[in-house]
This record gives C-alpha cells, structure tokens and sequence, in this order.
C-alpha cells in the first residue's frame, strides 16, 4: 500500500504479479471525486506510473541547440558502443573514440542508448531566439549594418529659428501668388461685363429691324 486516505482506507495499492506491475488508484481526478487533477502533485504521479518501477535517467542539465553534450562512459566488450536517438527519430552512432556529441542541431529529448539502458537529456532552444525586443542603433552599427544620417538630437536655437523663417516666406511668397491670381481674375471678369453691356444695344437695335 503506497498511499492512504485520511480515513485510512487505500488511495494506492501496488502488486507486482510475475514480470508485470500493477497499480490501483481508487480514487479518480474527475471533480466530482476530488481535486487531484489540480494539484501540483497530478503530473509527476502519472509520470511516475507511465515510467514503471524502472524509471529512466534523465538528465537536468540545461543544454542549448549545438552545444557538444558529454557521453557517459562506456562499458568494456563487445557490447559496449553508443548510439544517440534524436528528437525526430533519427538513430546516430557513436565512434569508440568517441566522448561527445555534437549532433544536437533539434530542440527536443534525446535518448542515449548503452549497455546499461538508456539516457535521455533534453535540448532547448536558446533564450536569445525569443528576445523580440528592438536592438539599439549603436548594437546594429556594431554588427556593421549601415545606417541612415541620422538628424542630431540637439538642434541649434538660431538654426531652428532661420529655418522657421525660411518656411514662413516660402508660404508668403506663395499667398502673394494667389493673391495677384485672384486680382487678375477679378480684372478679366470686368473686362468681358463691360465688352458684353456694349453689345447688348447693338443687338437689340438688330432685333428690332
């Protein structure tokens, strides 16, 4: 019995009967029977009871993608060679000489299979992949990307002010331009009223013959 209930009836049993291995869990995780599912503890329980009374070793050490991972030592005879399984199923084998693996190119577990079983150490991608952050110009010129002229943060006073002149007659001498449009406009238009009054008693003095 590997666990009991507070009342002190069996939450775990466990039998091995011949080469098999049986667990009995008598409670379930719905939540309607109990909370279990949400406990921090769920996770490593069904792990454990997936794994078997054998578990494989498995290696904690944080390794990044093309990092040479250090093989365990070898046991003498005839059966005594390595071979590394990668994440993708591939099935790698290691030279005699070999004491390292640098066939780390996935992200993922591999499995290190020995005479004495396997070993398993997992790969993770670098940190550095998911940073979405905006490098500084500086970082960029450094890792001799070419940059743009770039406008001085500090601007002079009086040049600011000289260009701001520039600007204001640039828009005066346009205003001045609309203007004497207008007023030759306004002049064309008198032009033809006047010339079209001094037609209309000619005409009426034809339409009346």
């Amino acid at each position: 019995m590997l666990a009991r209930f507070e009342g002190g009836d069996p939450a775990i049993v466990e039998k091995a009967p011949g080469r098999g291995w049986l667990v009995v869990l008598a409670s379930g995780w719905a939540p309607g029977d109990s909370q279990l599912a949400r406990s921090s503890k769920f996770f490593p329980l069904m792990s454990a009871f997936l794994d078997g009374q054998n578990p494989r070793r498995f290696d904690a050490t944080t390794r990044l993608v093309h990092d040479r991972v250090p093989l365990p030592e070898r046991d003498r005879g005839p059966a005594s060679g390595l071979a590394v399984v990668k994440p993708d199923g591939t099935r790698v084998e290691v030279k005699p000489e070999g004491r390292e693996f640098d066939g780390t190119d996935q992200p993922g577990v591999y499995g290190v299979e020995t005479a004495r079983g396997t070993w398993s150490f997992a790969v993770n991608l670098d940190p550095q992949e998911s940073a979405t952050a905006p490098l500084a110009l500086e970082d960029l010129e450094k890792r001799g990307c070419r940059l743009a002229s770039r406008v001085p943060a500090e601007v002079d006073p009086e040049q600011l002010r000289q260009l701001q002149g520039q600007e204001l007659e640039s828009r005066q001498k346009l205003w001045r331009w609309l203007i004497l449009a207008s007023i030759g406009i306004l002049i064309l238009e008198t032009w033809l009223a006047g010339r079209s009054r001094a037609h209309r008693p000619k005409l009426a003095e034809a339409m009346s013959r």
